[in-house]
C-alpha cells in the first residue's frame, strides 16, 4: 500500500513522500535478531560492500544506531555495513528496525539513506536510482524523482527520455499538485488573464491559469517586454516567432555575455554594477555544482530551498523584465 496524504492534504511525492516514511521508520520498536537470519541489500550500488568502511566501522567501537531491514524478504534497507561490522566483530546478533511496508517503498527509503549519509552512492549509481524512481512512480515529475535520487531535475528527465519512459501528460510535483508537463496551454490561459486583467496580481493569474507562481510571472515579464508568452521549446511548428532572442544562452554563451561586462568600467567602478557582477558570479558558481548542490542538500531542507528557488527566479524574471522595458524608454527617450 502506497504511502498516502492525510486527508484533505496534496498528495505526497518525491522528500514529502519520504519524509513521511522516515517518520513511520522512527516509530518503529527495535529488536534484536540473529545476523544469520537477514538477507542482501536492497541498494543499488554496483558493489554492495565497501571493505575499507566495513573495517572502519568495526575498529571505531563506536554505538551505532539500529539498522533497517524490509521484514517480508529480510533484505537490509539500511546498515549493511554496520552489519558486516558486527559479524567482524564477532557480534552474533544486531539490534533491527523491522519496515512492514511493500518492497517499492524500502527500496525508496534505501535510495534515501544512501543519497543523504554513511556512505554516498556516486552518480551512477544515483542514476540508476532514479530510472527505478521513474519506474515505480511515473506520475511524479522530475523534481520529485531528483529529490529522492538526489541528482538535478534535468537529468531525470534525460533519465526518462534515454530509457524511453517520458513523463506522463500529467506529474505530480514536490508540492503534491498535478500539472500537466506541457504548459504551453496554461500559459496561454495566463497570457490572456494578464492583457485582459492588468489589475490581476502574480498569484491571482497563477491560480485562474493551474500553473505556478514563478511560470505566472516568466509570462508576465514575456509580454511586457512584447514577446511570445511561450518559451521556443513550447512553439513546436510554430517557429522560432518573434522571441528567438528570449532564448537563455549556452554556458558558454554565459560566460562570455559575463565577461564582457567584467570589463566594463562603468560597472565594475559604480556600487550597483559591482553587485551585479557579483550576482551573476554567484549564478555561474551555483550552476556549476549544480548537481553537487542537489546531492548534499538535507531531505528536511528540500522544501523550503524549493520555494526560494521559485521565489529568487521570479523576482529575476521580473526584473530581466523591467531592465528591458527600462532600456526601450530610454531608447524612445533618446530618439526623441
Amino acid at each position: 500500500m502506497r504511502m498516502a496524504a492525510p486527508s484533505g492534504e496534496p498528495a505526497r511525492t518525491g522528500s514529502g513522500y519520504i519524509a513521511a516514511l522516515f517518520e513511520t521508520v522512527d516509530r518503529l520498536p527495535v529488536e534484536t535478531v540473529f545476523v544469520a537470519r537477514l538477507g542482501e541489500s536492497l541498494s543499488v550500488r554496483t558493489q554492495l560492500e565497501d571493505v575499507t568502511h566495513t573495517r572502519r566501522l568495526a575498529d571505531s567501537g563506536d554505538e551505532v544506531p539500529p539498522i533497517l531491514v524490509h521484514r517480508e524478504s529480510l533484505r537490509v534497507i539500511d546498515g549493511l555495513h554496520r552489519m558486516r561490522a558486527a559479524v567482524l566483530n564477532g557480534r552474533r546478533t544486531i539490534e533491527v528496525k523491522f519496515f512492514d511496508g511493500p518492497e517499492h517503498d524500502a527500496f525508496l527509503l534505501a535510495v534515501a539513506a544512501n543519497v543523504k549519509h554513511g556512505l554516498p552512492l556516486n552518480a551512477g549509481e544515483r542514476h540508476d536510482a532514479a530510472r527505478q524512481v521513474a519506474a515505480m512512480h511515473p506520475d511524479w515529475s522530475n523534481r520529485a524523482i531528483a529529490a529522492v535520487a538526489g541528482i538535478s531535475p534535468h537529468r531525470v528527465a534525460e533519465i526518462r527520455r534515454s530509457g524511453g519512459t517520458a513523463a506522463p501528460a500529467t506529474t505530480i510535483g514536490l508540492d503534491g499538485r498535478s500539472r500537466p508537463v506541457d504548459g504551453s496551454e496554461g500559459r496561454r490561459r495566463a497570457a490572456e488573464l494578464f492583457l485582459g486583467n492588468p489589475e490581476y496580481s502574480i498569484r491571482e493569474v497563477a491560480r485562474r491559469a493551474a500553473i505556478s507562481p514563478s511560470t505566472a510571472a516568466d509570462v508576465k515579464t514575456r509580454i511586457l517586454r512584447n514577446a511570445n508568452p511561450l518559451p521556443p521549446r513550447m512553439r513546436g511548428g510554430q517557429g522560432p516567432g518573434p522571441a528567438r532572442r528570449d532564448e537563455a544562452p549556452s554556458a558558454e554563451g554565459m560566460a562570455a555575455l559575463f565577461d564582457t561586462l567584467c570589463r566594463d568600467p562603468s560597472l565594475r567602478f559604480s556600487e550597483s554594477g559591482r553587485t551585479l557582477l557579483r550576482m551573476f558570479e554567484a549564478c555561474a558558481r551555483v550552476d556549476r555544482q549544480r548537481d553537487q548542490i542537489v546531492h548534499d542538500l538535507p531531505a528536511h531542507r528540500a522544501e523550503t530551498v524549493h520555494e526560494l528557488l521559485l521565489a529568487c527566479a521570479e523576482r529575476w524574471r521580473s526584473m530581466a523584465g523591467e531592465v528591458r522595458t527600462a532600456q526601450r524608454g530610454t531608447r524612445q527617450s533618446s530618439a526623441s
